[in-house]
């Protein structure tokens, strides 16, 4: 696939997803994360074998 990429990040609960976004180097980062792309990230959810969160962005 050409200029595409994903980052995947596993999280244990929902709220350690909330923690992440609220976070000093989240909100720094995502803003620039999307200055580089070209439409809107598609971000996926998906509940793991271990009973956490993976999220999956790209």
């Amino acid at each position: 696939m050409e200029d595409h990429f994903t980052i995947i990040e596993m999280y244990h609960d929902q709220s350690a997803i909330e923690a992440h976004r609220i976070s000093d180097h989240f909100r720094a980062l995502f803003p620039r994360i999307l200055d580089l792309l070209v439409e809107p990230p598609m971000i996926e959810y998906v509940n793991v074998s271990n009973g956490g969160l993976s999220a999956a962005f790209g």
